[in-house]
């Protein structure tokens, strides 16, 4: 039987009016990436839809008025390709063309939707955004020494669970490739199996981080919700009962005993999950990293455990002094972890390293660190919606005024970026 192609479901293509994007949906170790497209060459691959590839080239020619021969020279180097392929003022991620297989998911285009006007195949400012973090609550059930949220006074915005649903609906009509949860806690949000149960119906599959210790019957929800894939974050400071009381402001004895019990709940569930530690002044010895090696070692489903050192906070009453960890204490951990990964092979561990203080960094190299940075993907590529509906360029700036950028509970997404 003749093999069927097509675009490989992680791609997704998608009109600018002056350039087709091709979006390449993120998963757990890549990031949602852009490509730009002629549009001559998104009517040429819409036709890799399912079919044998010379019934792809023969319609595409057809529609077009261009040689089969010619079609054929751009659509074959596609098929399973293993090294990006550069064509006119456009890039060709790997694999993309692969193998129809029953079941998997396709997406269907029309090539009347690539027509574009004014073409520039420049990468610019898209008019609907690629990814979008929706951050549903500031509640958390912590108040940990070092959070980096800006949480005062803004503890009780809420969007109704409606309200959130509908912006899912928006986004996914849109082409978002990329929608992601944050807090506050998001299993402090009461109508949180909702806004999940939304998510999955789309094919979004939010990495999801608490440090709240939920319940078995919650825990069963999430085995249903949950890509294996994506495991579950459990943000785990450390289970020496004081210590967990300085730095998250629990009941020490009773948070260990529940949380100790929320992994064995996922491990009963065979939940994926990763444990993420945040050395800070209260937890910056070998004691505190024990004792939360002795309850993991032997789990069978976690896969992995994250050591890092608190960062500076814009949002404390109080100076990174306060919770800064000693650099001293982070070499030994991060010394003894190295130790500990080489005689386990069940999870992976990633060691801490120490936080530079870039203050006493001479200009000549701030400038060169600046330089090259990542391209930051605010206000261009992405964005980030308030707990109350208000939208911003960055999770990092939350309501500071002079971000905002309009609020969708007045305009939809679209308007909003206009």
């Amino acid at each position: 039987m003749e093999k069927k192609y097509i675009i490989n479901p992680r791609y997704i293509l998608r009109n600018e009016s002056d350039k087709i994007v091709l979006l390449m949906k993120p998963d757990p170790v890549s990031p949602t990436s852009i490509c730009v497209l002629h549009p001559i060459y998104a009517m040429i691959l819409c036709f890799v839809d399912g079919c044998p590839i010379k019934e792809a080239g023969v319609k595409a020619s057809n529609y077009l008025g261009i040689g089969k021969k010619e079609i054929m020279n751009i659509i074959l180097p596609l098929i399973e390709n293993k090294k990006i392929i550069k064509g006119y003022e456009s890039i060709f991620p790997k694999d993309f063309l692969i193998e129809y297989k029953s079941g998997m998911e396709r997406r269907k285009y029309n090539p009347d939707d690539f027509h574009c006007s004014n073409l520039n195949l420049k990468l610019s400012r898209l008019k609907a955004p690629a990814d979008i973090i929706c951050n549903i609550t500031m509640k958390c059930y912590t108040d940990c020494v070092y959070c980096y949220a800006d949480r005062h006074g803004h503890l009780n915005y809420k969007m109704s669970p409606d309200k959130i649903c509908n912006i899912i609906d928006e986004a996914y009509n849109l082409g978002v490739v990329s929608f992601k949860l944050m807090g506050g806690d998001i299993f402090q949000y009461k109508e949180w199996e909702i806004i999940l149960e939304k998510l999955k119906s789309y094919g979004y599959n939010p990495c999801l981080s608490t440090k709240y210790p939920l319940k078995e019957k919650d825990v069963c929800k999430l085995k249903e919700i949950l890509d294996d894939k994506i495991p579950l974050q459990i943000s785990l400071d450390t289970l020496i009962p004081k210590n967990v009381k300085s730095i998250l402001h629990v009941r020490g004895e009773q948070y260990k005993d529940n949380i100790v019990s929320f992994i064995e709940l996922l491990e009963k569930y065979e939940v994926n999950y990763i444990i993420h530690t945040v050395l800070n002044l209260y937890n910056d010895s070998l004691e505190d990293i024990k004792s939360i090696e002795d309850h993991i070692i032997n789990r069978k489903f976690l896969r992995e455990w994250f050591v890092d050192s608190a960062k500076c906070s814009m949002y404390l009453p109080y100076d990174y002094s306060y919770y800064k960890p000693s650099k001293e204490n982070v070499i030994k951990i991060a010394s003894y972890l190295e130790n500990l990964s080489k005689s386990i092979d069940s999870f992976k561990i990633h060691i801490p390293k120490i936080v530079k203080n870039h203050n006493k960094i001479d200009q000549e190299k701030k400038s060169k660190i600046f330089n090259s940075r990542v391209s930051c993907s605010g206000n261009v590529s992405s964005m980030y919606i308030l707990p109350d509906g208000k939208v911003t360029i960055c999770e990092e700036l939350y309501w500071h005024p002079h971000f905002i950028i309009g609020d969708l509970n007045l305009n939809c997404i679209c308007l909003v970026l206009k």
